[in-house]
C-alpha cells in the first residue's frame, strides 16, 4: 500500500500535465467507503476553472488508478474538482 505522499506525487503529475500546473493543488487521503472497503479521495483544487481548455474529465482519474496499479495500489480513486472561483453546491465542512 503506498503512502497518501507518493500517491499526491503520481497524482499531482498526472492532474497537472492536463491543464495550467501553476493553478492546480492536488491533496490526497486514504478513507473507507459506505462498506469499510479502503480507497483513496484525490482533491484536485483549480484557482479557476481552466479556460480554452478541453479538460478531460475522467481521463485523470482513470490515469491515477492505472498508474498507482503499476505500483501495486489496487485502492479505487474518487477524484473530486473544486475550482476555488466558483459558488460551490453544499457545505464540505459540514458533511
Amino acid at each position: 500500500m503506498l503512502s497518501d505522499e507518493a500517491i499526491a506525487d503520481i497524482a499531482t503529475e498526472i492532474i497537472r500535465g492536463s491543464t495550467d500546473p501553476a493553478s492546480v493543488s492536488v491533496e490526497v487521503r486514504s478513507d473507507q467507503d459506505f462498506d469499510g472497503t479502503e480507497i483513496i479521495r484525490v482533491t484536485a483544487r483549480y484557482s479557476r476553472r481552466p479556460q480554452g481548455e478541453a479538460y478531460r474529465g475522467l481521463d485523470p482519474m482513470h490515469d491515477i488508478r492505472t498508474a498507482l496499479l503499476a505500483q501495486g495500489e489496487d485502492r479505487f480513486v474518487f477524484l473530486e474538482n473544486i475550482y476555488e472561483d466558483e459558488p460551490r453546491d453544499y457545505d464540505e465542512d459540514a458533511a
